[in-house]
């Protein structure tokens, strides 16, 4: 029976090419609409947001800053969190530059042998968040218009991972490399973790643009209006079954629905199918991600019930009052920066090679 099935798989995937193929021909408009649309989302939100956070957070690690960053937090670390001091840094970047980071520096200090393979396997359940940008922004402002609930939303998710990793870290040890760093900060290593970042945010946007068309096809054959009209789910139904594939999907919720916001605080702590396929490219086999997977379900629960608590301890009723005057700051058609940046992360590889 094993046999049949090994021998079918090949043929079974082989077939579900050739339709998806297919599907990208007949819905040419359709996907077409959908690359642009998340190109134009990399070069105006995802570029923009992360590139800094990446290459500084590599400058810190490579030079060995983040030692002496991490050593005033000693006693959270050591009596609260379980961390060794050198860690602590990365759970704060985890936390606040957004999904990927995390992985991504977990993943270069395994590289670089500074923390094992099984602890950073570990951390990555806890050292992953949307990060007060995108969380602020793209969630606070553009649904609710009010930065207060999206700074709520923040602080549940980081919550939720405080509580995971004091679990966490009580039932397995994190080691890693306490021994002290020497300090080495010189125009190469900065040099370096720029084009590094830049690799990175290169793969994570051809993850996004791929990710669109399976979006697009699934779109064209009505799938999600299938899921609506099966379920009978609202406008703000479909959108958050959307959100589940690719999580910037969130910013089209409509009417502000407040009710909803503990369930749109899990998604956001979820991050999206999308963001779990950025952070393995990211991670780069560097460590199994087999425990972060199985805990995102769990996680999910838990982010449910502790931002249910926490937004009946600001009330409701206060919260719509936030959205009042609400001004949206931010020029999202502006591609003039990202485009000089792209340009500067290329001039860095060609310097480099």
């Amino acid at each position: 029976m094993i046999l049949k099935s090994q021998t079918a798989k090949p043929y079974l995937l082989s077939a579900a090419a050739i339709f998806y193929c297919t599907a990208l021909i007949v819905n040419a408009k359709a996907v077409s609409e959908g690359i642009t649309d998340s190109v134009i989302r990399c070069i105006n939100i995802i570029i923009p947001s992360l590139f800094a956070f990446m290459a500084v957070s590599g400058i810190i690690i490579k030079s060995g800053l983040y030692y002496y960053i991490s050593k005033p937090f000693h006693f959270i670390s050591k009596y609260v969190l379980r961390l060794p001091d050198n860690l602590f840094f990365i759970f704060i970047l985890g936390n606040v530059c957004g999904y990927p980071i995390g992985i991504k520096l977990l993943s270069q200090m395994v590289s670089e042998n500074k923390i094992s393979a099984k602890s950073a396997e570990i951390m990555s359940c806890y050292c992953y968040a949307g990060g007060p940008a995108f969380l602020t922004g793209a969630v606070g402002l553009s649904v609710f218009g009010s930065q207060k609930v999206g700074l709520l939303i923040f602080v549940s998710v980081l919550i939720c991972n405080i509580l995971m990793a004091v679990i966490l870290n009580r039932i397995y040890r994190i080691s890693g490399d306490n021994t002290g760093e020497h300090l080495n900060l010189n125009s190469e290593i900065i040099i370096n973790s720029a084009v590094d970042a830049g690799k990175s945010l290169f793969v994570m946007c051809i993850l996004i643009v791929l990710f669109s068309t399976v979006m697009s096809v699934m779109e064209s054959f009505r799938v999600f209006d299938f899921i609506a009209g099966k379920f009978n789910l609202s406008n703000n139904g479909l959108v958050s079954i959307k959100s589940f594939f690719e999580i910037s999907s969130i910013t089209r919720l409509t009417g502000a629905p407040y009710r909803f916001l503990p369930f749109i605080t899990s998604l956001c702590g979820f991050g999206g199918l999308c963001v779990m396929l950025q952070i393995t490219a990211v991670n780069s086999n560097m460590f199994s991600l087999k425990k972060f997977f199985i805990t995102r379900p769990i996680f999910f629960v838990i982010q449910y019930i502790v931002s249910s608590a926490i937004f009946k301890l600001f009330s409701f009723q206060y919260i719509p009052a936030f959205s009042q005057n609400a001004q949206i700051i931010v020029d999202f058609n502006n591609f003039v920066p990202s485009i000089c940046l792209i340009m500067m992360i290329f001039l860095l590889v060609l310097r480099k090679d």
